[in-house]
């Protein structure tokens, strides 16, 4: 194995180092203001930009819808017979649950839900939607 020696600095050389070392630190403080002078642009777009953002802030606040009155008229008797008529949209709407299922009717649109039919929707021009209930499913195909 090799003899490793550590080698040191002499006083002269350990000066010229710190010279060196000065002379850095002078360079770089007669640069410094230079790089501040950049510096405050900057920062003044930075604060022009935040206050027209600030500027174009729209607070919303709380509307309150409220509706008007309408009546509601209904009508029970027994156990399974119920009937009522409200307002949708502006429109009446009729609202039936007798022993053979529920009925609603609005605008032209008739909905009835009961253990025969299942779920069917008609509406005007004899559109009819039908959704069979409780596994009684009709065995019909589309051709």
């Amino acid at each position: 194995m090799a003899n490793k020696k550590e080698q040191g600095f002499n006083d002269a050389e350990l000066q010229d180092i710190m010279s060196e070392i000065e002379n850095l630190e002078r360079e770089y403080e007669d640069d410094a203001p230079a790089a501040k002078t950049t510096e405050a642009p900057v920062e003044e777009v930075i604060e022009t930009t935040s206050e027209v953002v600030e500027d174009n802030i729209v607070k919303f606040e709380k509307k309150t819808t409220t509706t008007g009155e309408h009546p509601v008229e209904f009508t029970a008797s027994g156990q399974m017979n119920f009937s009522m008529n409200f307002e949708v949209a502006g429109q009446t709407a009729h609202l039936e649950v007798t022993e053979n299922g529920l009925v609603v009717n609005v605008d032209g649109m008739h909905l009835s839900i009961n253990e025969v039919d299942g779920c069917s929707v008609e509406m005007d021009g004899g559109v009819k939607f039908s959704v069979p209930m409780g596994g009684q499913a009709k065995g019909t195909k589309a051709a």
